[in-house]
């Protein structure tokens, strides 16, 4: 027996049931406080979600895309119930219901301390999906939808632009303000919501391509107007030839020659003369100034064998604002000859300089048509630009004027008799084992993004009242407009598709080739 008495903690007797307990302030045990006691005080049973029936999209705010039974549908359901800062949640999670049912059900479990005691429980809280239109469904399904519009033109044969154009659109993620396209005769209409959003846009079509810009508004309502950018892109393209007066080649180019080609297009139109070549650079106000159209497009691309081609020393007074660099480096050249006593082969070391600081060398090209060949003899000799590139067999692609009938060309063949008869354009590539696999790989990737948005295109039509089914990532919605609906469908005639096929192959041989870039054409 101890020398101390033993201490017992006094109990007492719950004053609803009378069972033995601790002592606490509400003389309650826990059964019957969390009978008497409800925790889930201030929090609703139900609730409601604004839902968008034809985007399927549920307002969070903002509007966003959450499947059934999601992450993203459980934590908009969470932010929106009212009361459950005042406790702690331990868990939640969906109970099933019929997708039909626009019910949702959302089973919680709380903590909460109560008269001293820490007391759980859980509930079920309902919310019903209420239909409502989104802003951007609202004003595409409402009359007069667009308050702001943009025509985007160009007056050419084909649509190449257009083509690159979507694809810049997509990799600087200008799309996301367009409410809709309306492919129209000659070009594109873009339709916005708000005037902010359309003059962005007409801001980014004027970085990317020279272009004239009118601008117009109309009321339409009561206190409401709408308008609308006139955007005229350059009827200028990547390759076209250019047959100009001597009035024009003063006035426009520089007077770097009559006859010149179109060898980039980014902010201002980038001319070359492929007999000198000397270079000039044209904007927007210096064409449209006094405008003209390009003689000769790439739809009348004639292929060419070349049978030699020789180098030819560029003389110093045709290279223009280059001249002083290149008698500065023959300068350099001869001290070097004296000082080292070497033979260097000029051309070479010229050639050499040439392709490190441009890939254009004036060169003597002798080539004949392809479709000659076992034919006639007939041989044709011109100066070209692609002196890098060409060697003896390969082909090329020219515009033949010796050939070719229109009134254009033929009045002004009289009024310059000394127009060349062949002027050559660009080298035909051979493709390599290598990029023939990269090819096959690419094609796998496009076929894998084009079934993602078929499957996602078939659970719109079998599940339409479905959340979930509307819910398609940004990225595969981007990636299938890129490959089933090029152009927002401007591919109307087979020539159409070709020239998309041709500019999709185009792109990829320029992202294995860091040498050319890739511009409008």
């Amino acid at each position: 027996m101890s020398a101390f008495p033993q201490q017992t903690v006094n109990t007492i007797l719950c004053c609803l049931c009378g069972k033995s307990i601790k002592f606490n302030s509400a003389a309650m045990c826990g059964a019957c406080i969390a009978s008497e006691v409800d925790i889930t005080e201030g929090i609703p049973r139900q609730a409601t979600l604004q839902w968008c029936k034809q985007c399927h999209r549920i307002n969070r705010p903002p509007w966003v895309f959450a499947d059934l039974e999601s992450k993203e549908l459980l934590a908009i359901c969470l932010r929106t119930l009212p009361g459950l800062n005042k406790v702690k949640l331990l868990d939640a999670n969906f109970i099933w219901t019929e997708p039909h049912s626009k019910r949702i059900k959302v089973k919680l479990d709380i903590q909460k301390e109560a008269l001293g005691i820490t007391l759980k429980q859980a509930f079920v809280v309902e919310y019903r999906l209420q239909n409502l239109f989104c802003p951007d469904c609202h004003q595409e399904n409402a009359d007069m939808n667009a308050a702001a519009t943009v025509q985007v033109r160009q007056h050419v044969e084909h649509k190449r632009t257009f083509f690159l154009l979507e694809q810049i659109i997509i990799k600087r993620n200008a799309q996301v303000g367009v409410a809709g396209m309306e492919p129209k005769k000659d070009g594109i209409d873009f339709q916005f919501g708000n005037k902010q959003q359309a003059t962005k846009f007409v801001e980014f079509l004027k970085s990317v391509v020279p272009c004239q810009v009118k601008k117009t508004k109309s009321l339409v309502g009561k206190g409401r107007y709408e308008f609308t950018w006139s955007v005229t892109l350059v009827p200028v393209c990547v390759d076209d030839l250019l047959l100009l007066t001597k009035k024009q080649m003063q006035q426009q180019c520089g007077n770097i020659g009559q006859v010149l080609l179109c060898h980039r297009i980014a902010g201002s139109v980038h001319l070359l003369n492929p007999f000198t070549l000397q270079e000039a650079v044209m904007n927007e106000k210096t064409f449209f100034r006094q405008p003209f159209e390009a003689a000769m497009n790439s739809r009348r691309l004639i292929e060419y064998i070349v049978l030699d081609c020789q180098v030819v020393r560029p003389q110093p007074d045709n290279l223009g604002a280059c001249g002083n660099k290149m008698k500065k480096r023959q300068g350099k050249d001869r001290k070097k000859k004296r000082t080292n006593g070497s033979d260097i082969n000029a051309l070479s070391g010229e050639k050499a300089r040439l392709s490190k600081k441009s890939k254009y060398l004036l060169a003597e090209v002798q080539v004949a048509r392809a479709c000659d060949l076992g034919v006639n003899d007939a041989q044709y000799t011109a100066l070209s630009h692609l002196g890098t590139k060409l060697s003896a067999g390969d082909s090329v692609l020219g515009y033949d004027l010796a050939h070719f009938n229109a009134g254009d060309i033929d009045e002004y063949k009289e009024k310059n008799p000394n127009i060349p008869d062949v002027v050559l354009v660009k080298k035909v590539k051979v493709k390599s084992r290598k990029k023939k696999q990269k090819q096959k790989e690419k094609k796998k990737k496009k076929e894998h993004y084009s079934n993602i948005g078929q499957v996602a295109q078939g659970t719109l039509e079998m599940d339409g009242d479905e959340i979930g089914s509307g819910a398609i990532d940004a990225e595969q919605s981007v990636k299938t407009l890129a490959t089933d609906r090029p152009a927002a469908g401007l591919i109307v005639t087979d020539m159409d598709q070709l020239e998309y096929n041709d500019f999709i192959a185009e792109m990829e041989d320029s992202e294995e080739d860091d040498v050319e870039q890739v511009s409008l054409s």
